[in-house]
């Protein structure tokens, strides 16, 4: 699925998920913590929460407790400490291909993934605005 040597061209505008490429599982924990969230409420715990758990191994072995205080900002950060912890899990333990086939990946994150990580374009676009003007970019040059 994934296209080999693929580098994804950075855009005008600057996704947030663009500065942590090309490493798949921060792009893909951005999607998620992005999901039904502002940018304004992630970029500022994004950070922090690489510099404590820099990988899936580390957010595997995250303290739940400890987790959910930092994921405070965004709501919902029990549910979403779990989640984190399972997709890592996932991501870290399952043999995939699509991450569709992880815990928590939906379809904004399915999509950014596709685009930033994995070089697929696709026909359709995207129906998140942020998506949806790093779509319109790789179209305009030429993907």
């Amino acid at each position: 699925m994934k296209k080999r040597d693929w580098i994804a061209p950075k855009s005008p505008g600057g996704l947030l998920q663009e500065k942590y490429l090309p490493d798949e599982w921060k792009v893909l924990v951005c999607c998620i913590l992005l999901n039904r969230t502002k940018r304004a409420q992630v970029e500022p715990i994004i950070d922090q929460l690489f510099a404590k758990y820099p990988n899936a191994i580390a957010m595997v072995a995250a303290d739940l407790v400890n987790l959910a205080t930092l994921l405070r900002p965004l709501g919902f950060q029990n549910r979403r400490a779990r989640s984190l912890v399972k997709f890592s899990t996932d991501f870290s333990q399952k043999s995939w291909t699509d991450p569709r086939e992880l815990h928590a990946v939906g379809e904004y994150a399915a999509r950014g993934w596709e685009m930033l990580c994995a070089g697929i374009v696709g026909d359709e676009p995207p129906p998140d605005h942020a998506l949806l003007y790093y779509y319109e970019h790789l179209k305009s040059i030429g993907y």
